[in-house]
């Protein structure tokens, strides 16, 4: 943590050290800013796909438009 402190304890790639999750720890708690409980952190989807996540966006769009397949750490229809 004390190395991502400026982010919130998390590893976002302009920390220039090291970047991302992997999608395999679902943990929720990089979704959320730690010191506002239930707000959802806009970058938490560059954590698990970086610079991917447009693409990802409008494919679920496209996929999956009324976000009938989901959970809490998939790919929503838009931008958090």
């Amino acid at each position: 943590m004390i190395f991502f402190s400026q982010q919130n304890g998390k590893p976002f790639s302009d920390n220039q050290r090291y970047e991302g999750c992997f999608i395999n720890y679902p943990d929720v708690d990089m979704r959320y800013i730690s010191n506002q409980p239930g707000t959802t952190d806009t970058r938490w989807l560059e954590l698990y796909y970086g610079d991917k996540v447009n693409m990802l966006i409008n494919t679920k769009r496209a996929v999956d438009p009324e976000n009938i397949f989901r959970r809490e750490m998939s790919i929503p229809v838009s931008h958090p």
